[in-house]
């Protein structure tokens, strides 16, 4: 296997196949890019291109046909995130790392390899967070495309209940990251008095609780499918039986299909049927009849004339104007405001001339939706301030760093 001397070496090699990786990638699934195709692609100098992303193990011949090697094709596709392979074994193996790095950690006399193992406990954390939400993207992604694309029932069925028990792993997995974090190696992250490490755990907590709940929605989702499938196969099946049993003239012997039929009321609900009444000649020639037809052209027209009619005049009381106003807090014109001066966030709020009547609750509420808001836009403190025995925390307008 070709050795890559640097990442210079391996950008430039991708730059130079960019077409042909780009196409090969295109066609994956068809495993049938061949190589005179590449060669027309290329033009001229095109074997010599093919041949040195064969040498430095880019792609690689299958018989007449050219395909991307594994490790590139699995790299591209978790960029693109077209993967169809849901790799929860990496979330897994990250587990086991963090563990082993702890425990190094904690017999590591020399501080300088002490910090070296808690840097890597805090990188590999930050991994399986991002690990775990890039699964379950994958896994809503695969679950829709198979549900819409797969048409063969059986192999829908059995690739939808092998992802219900890949939501199942990648719970287990969160539950035994919580584990170690709350409980396994609780005394390492609470004694532990580095903000970043605090950080990055908050940060992973979060990640695992929107994981969580959407893993929650994706087994429902999966349950529904998994019925939708199972009933459409038995009616699909059905169907194929009595379509066979037709073909060979057997339906009515073979089935009770004449009794079924006969039970179901559909008919009811059909459309009456009217068909046209034609005269004979010989009838249309008498004068009652003549004069019959003209009674009924009469009565026709007299329906068609008929008005509908007319609604009593509208009460005059109800067509006076009335209003209503509608006050709103603009939070937009309030943060202006507040970035404007140097007061905290709670005072300057407290303190604002509305041009109507603000409640306490809606006070409060303007605090909290402005730093939700434009987060990117303040700093919030550690100093609080207390008012109707509630704590509020100090918010300042974010300081403009210069160069």
């Amino acid at each position: 296997m070709y050795h890559f001397q640097d990442i210079s070496e391996i950008i430039g090699t991708l730059n130079e196949g960019k077409k042909l990786i780009d196409e090969i990638f295109k066609n994956r699934k068809r495993y049938d890019y061949e190589y005179e195709q590449a060669l027309e692609l290329l033009g001229d100098g095109g074997e010599a291109k093919i041949q040195r992303l064969i040498d430095k193990g880019i792609i690689k011949e299958n018989g007449q046909y050219l395909e991307i090697e594994d490790q590139f094709l699995s790299f591209f596709e978790e960029l693109m995130q077209v993967n169809e392979v849901i790799n929860i074994s990496s979330f897994n193996e990250h587990i086991k790392i963090i563990k082993e790095n702890i425990d190094y950690f904690s017999k590591e006399n020399t501080q300088n390899r002490k910090q070296r193992y808690f840097k890597l406990v805090k990188k590999d954390l930050s991994r399986i967070g991002k690990i775990c939400s890039r699964n379950v993207d994958d896994l809503i992604r695969n679950i829709d495309t198979t549900f819409k694309t797969e048409e063969n029932y059986q192999i829908k069925l059995k690739k939808l209940e092998n992802f219900k028990g890949k939501t199942e792993e990648i719970q287990n997995l969160i539950a035994q990251s919580r584990h170690l974090i709350d409980k396994e190696e609780v005394s390492f992250f609470v004694l532990s008095a580095d903000e970043e490490l605090q950080t990055i755990v908050v940060e992973l907590k979060k990640e695992f609780n929107s994981a969580s709940h959407n893993l929650v929605e994706i087994q429902r989702q999966l349950l529904q499918y998994i019925n939708q499938v199972r009933h459409n196969s038995q009616v699909v099946e059905k169907v194929k039986k009595l379509k066979l049993l037709m073909d060979q003239v057997e339906l009515e012997s073979q089935t009770n299909i004449k009794e079924v039929l006969n039970e179901r009321k559909e008919v009811l609900y059909e459309k009456r049927k009217t068909y046209p009444l034609k005269l004979d000649l010989d009838i249309l020639e008498e004068d009652e009849v003549y004069q019959l037809i003209q009674e009924i052209n009469q009565n026709q027209k007299n329906k068609e004339r008929r008005k509908a009619p007319s609604a009593e005049a509208i009460d005059t009381n109800l067509l006076n104007q009335q209003t209503e106003s509608v006050f709103f807090i603009n939070h937009e014109e309030v943060k202006r405001s507040f970035l404007a001066q140097g007061n905290d966030l709670f005072n300057f709020v407290f303190h604002y001339e509305f041009p109507f009547e603000v409640s306490y609750i809606e006070l409060v509420g303007c605090y909290y939706k402005i730093i939700n808001y434009y987060s990117n836009e303040i700093e919030i403190t550690n100093d609080k301030i207390r008012y109707e025995d509630r704590y509020f925390a100090k918010v300042y307008p974010k300081r403009k760093k210069y160069a």
